[in-house]
């Protein structure tokens, strides 16, 4: 199966626009079953590789969001959702506090390489539907992205964030 992920944070350097701010570029990668001990592994399609089965670039995007989609979908959760089931659902006592979301994370279903959703529109159609708010997106690493409705952002934060 071919799927969408982001470069990991180590690349970050090597595209940096004239702005000096990272381009999202994304990466077709196919997942590679490997024994019940080590899991799946995943490869990069790279310009050979479309060679060899005759598709364009274009055509690798469409499959891979495509599967992208259906095998790892988008998932919002609030930030105190993620802390709890980090913790095995041990801070409830702690639920006063996230009363209010005031942040949530953007990923994917497994948790892995769900970064790429800040790049599909219908997810952050869906984010924006869900917090009925403008919102920023904090890229904190290739698995997932902070998302923070705006009005929970004071003015010396935004203009720092523009």
């Amino acid at each position: 199966m071919i799927y969408f992920v982001r470069h990991g944070v180590t690349d970050w350097n090597e595209n940096l626009n004239e702005l000096g701010q990272r381009d999202p570029k994304m990466q077709g990668r196919i997942d590679i079953p490997l024994n019940e001990k080590e899991g799946m592994g995943s490869m990069i399609v790279n310009d050979h590789i479309l060679k060899l089965w005759n598709i364009s670039t274009e055509e690798l995007d469409n499959i891979a969001w495509m599967n992208t989609k259906r095998m790892y979908p988008a998932k919002l959760m609030s930030m105190f959702e993620v802390l709890q089931e980090l913790c095995g659902g041990e801070i409830d006592e702690m639920q006063d506090c996230f009363a209010k979301p005031t942040m949530y994370v953007l990923s994917n279903t497994n948790k892995l390489n769900g970064a790429v959703y800040m790049a599909d529109e219908e997810a952050l159609n869906m984010v924006a539907d869900e917090l009925a708010d403008d919102y920023a997106v904090l890229p904190s690493s290739r698995h997932e992205v902070i998302i923070v409705p705006l009005k929970q952002i004071d003015d010396n934060d935004y203009t720092y964030l523009k």
